[in-house]
Parts: structure tokens; sequence; C-alpha cells
């Protein structure tokens, strides 16, 4: 859920950074109302019919997701270490780039819903998500085979430095030129008529060929 509200810009809605705005502006309020029962009503289509009917007569969506994370959100240390410890030790080794990096994803999307960051101001979750975007474009090359070092190297040097997704797409265009190196296009060999056949082993053969 969190997810899909930052991707359609609407997480400070739930994390308090945007607040209602006052009366003043009437068209400026009546967007943030709209804006608002959106994410409320998204928030209470994803919940049980039981936890719905308690949450239906809230008016803002950010005391629907605080009443949720006081209920709900009990961050699991184990599990957090686990996941923390399989990324850590995630390597390319054997695994095509594709494969690898998506376990990397999966297991950094796993993280991200365990560990919510539920309020803080626009510039400081800015700040946030750039460096966790660089931890994890660290990570992705670090995990790389030695055989990515020179597009590697390539990146690390563009600043700022890229996202992930940036990195993987790089990546996986010194895949293809590998590749091509590698295991080269066939040149389709042309479609030629058949060969007359050989009657040299079968003189009785090339005896009825001649008085064809």
């Amino acid at each position: 859920m969190v997810t899909d509200l930052s991707d359609k810009n609407k997480i400070s809605f739930i994390d308090g950074s945007i607040l209602m705005p006052n009366d003043s502006s009437i068209a400026e309020l009546q967007q943030w109302i709209r804006c608002n029962n959106m994410v409320k009503s998204w928030l209470l289509s994803s919940l049980s019919m039981d936890i719905h009917q308690n949450m239906i007569y809230n008016d803002l969506a950010y005391d629907i997701w605080a009443y949720l994370m006081e209920r709900f959100l009990h961050v699991n240390n184990p599990h957090v270490f686990q996941i923390e410890r399989s990324i850590y030790k995630l390597l390319q080794d054997t695994m095509y780039v594709v494969t690898y990096f998506t376990k990397l994803k999966g297991l950094w999307d796993e993280l991200s819903d365990l560990c919510v960051i539920l309020a803080c101001s626009y510039g400081a979750r800015k700040e946030i998500q750039q460096y966790q975007q660089r931890q994890k474009t660290m990570k992705f090359l670090m995990g790389l085979n030695d055989l990515y070092h020179v597009i590697r190297g390539q990146i690390l040097l563009i600043d700022p430095l890229p996202s992930v997704n940036r990195a993987y797409s790089l990546a996986m265009a010194q895949v293809k030129t590998i590749t091509r190196r590698q295991y080269p296009r066939r040149v389709r060999q042309r479609v030629e008529e058949p060969a007359e056949p050989s009657y040299a082993q079968d003189p009785e053969q090339a005896k009825q060929h001649e008085q064809l």
C-alpha cells in the first residue's frame, strides 16, 4: 500500500505532511478533499469487512492510517534481520543479471513493507529516498560479477549516481553487447536447389540414369 501511494504521489495524505488548507481558498480545499477521499477509498478497500466498518466514519485518510499503524505495525526485528542479511550476502555469482536484479528487488520491496517512515517533511523525505536509491545502486553494482567491471566503473563516474533501475538498464545493455560478441548472429544460408544424386557408388543406377 505504501508503495502504491508513493507511486501515485499521494503518500503525503497519510504521513500528515499535507494538511487540510483553510477555507480561504475554495478551489484548493476542494482539490484536497477530493484527493483525501481518493486515498481514504484506497485504504478502506484494502481492509477486511470488520475493520472497514470501524473506519468508514473517519473523514481523514491520515486518521485511518494512524489507527492502522498503531494497531498492526509491529516490526518483526528477526525477520528484518534475515532480509537485511540476505541483501548483504546476495551476489550475482552464476545467476543471469536479470535474475540477480529480480531477487534483489524482491528483498528490497519486502523490507520496504516492514520498515515504514510515517511522517517527515517533504525535504527530509526526498533526502531519505535519494539516500535509499544510492544505497540500492551501490549494492547492485557491488554484487555484479567482475565481467561487468567496465560498466560498473562507468556508472560510478556518473554524477549524480543513477537510480538502481537505470543502473540495471545500463548493465543489461552491456550484457547484450557481450552476448553478441560471444555468440554472433548466424548468417542464414541461401536455400539452394538440391544437387543431382551421385551414382558413383552404384554402377547399375548410373547406367540407368544415362539411358534416361
